[in-house]
């Protein structure tokens, strides 16, 4: 319900800037909204937003696809249907607490003080799924930061390749610290190349097998695991399992090892 002091215009902008959209946009696209299609000046005018600042609210709505350009002379725009718009908003607002879920959850279980002493794992086997990728690309770079003596890659192309890509500089920086790191990976073509700048450390290994990898996997210190549960080979992340359980962590080195030996 309307609040006694909100006119039917507040109560709009307050329930798109409610569901992520800024205050400009919102009354931008209120504007809009009250007419079939509009001029810029008729937008600014009605929307009380200055025409400098109305070209800027109309691309970038325009580039979540709330807005769409008419080709006329003067140029004109016109909204999407209004349930159109707050369909996709909800989405948007449930993707983003989703996932900042994630994170909480991430956090609880990394961070929480009843899970180390100073710092340091109690050594119970433990299992954990990180479900999404912001959780997964947290795990890693704490990995990244953490890993002191090894660490090993089976890495499914697409996959491998856009991980690495993100934490290129953090990577380099863990071969600076004298980390033996060694990477299995599929055949791929030479433009997907992202190890060039990795190949001048001596304690890089890099090395391809003829076949598809059935998984992915990576092994930290000889003491932790991370198991994508997708074979599927895809630039986006997958939900992934990290465990310090000793007999899964000595199987997949194990495994890794004997691939190693017959990869080039």
């Amino acid at each position: 319900m309307l609040a006694k002091d909100e006119s039917a215009k507040d109560y709009f902008v307050s329930t798109l800037t409610g569901l992520g959209l800024t205050k400009q946009q919102a009354k931008v696209y209120h504007a809009l909204i009250q007419s079939r299609k509009a001029t810029a000046n008729d937008i600014s005018e009605v929307s009380e937003v200055a025409r400098p600042d109305v070209y800027r609210v109309l691309d970038e709505l325009e580039k979540v696809g709330f807005v769409t350009r008419v080709i006329a002379k003067p140029l004109e725009f016109q909204a999407i249907p209004i349930d159109k718009c707050l369909t996709q908003l909800m989405k948007l607002r449930i993707d983003k607490t989703s996932d900042l879920a994630d994170r909480i959850r991430y956090l609880i279980e990394n961070f929480n003080p009843t899970n180390s002493v100073n710092g340091k794992s109690e050594g119970r086997n433990q299992f954990i799924l990180l479900p999404k990728k912001m959780p997964v690309y947290l795990k890693t770079e704490t990995m990244l930061r953490n890993v002191k003596g090894c660490v090993c890659f089976l890495g499914l192309t697409r996959r491998m390749i856009s991980w690495l890509s993100n934490y290129l500089s953090l990577f380099e920086k863990m071969l600076e610290r004298q980390v033996d790191c060694r990477i299995i990976m599929p055949e791929f073509e030479a433009t997907q190349e992202p190890f060039s700048s990795l190949k001048k450390h001596s304690n890089f290994g890099l090395r391809v097998i003829s076949q598809t990898s059935i998984t992915g996997f990576s092994v930290w210190d000889r003491k932790e695991l991370l198991l994508t549960t997708s074979t599927v080979d895809s630039a986006t992340s997958a939900p992934t399992l990290w465990s310090n359980n000793e007999g899964l962590v000595n199987l997949a080195l194990g495994y890794f090892d004997l691939l190693w030996a017959n990869a080039r």
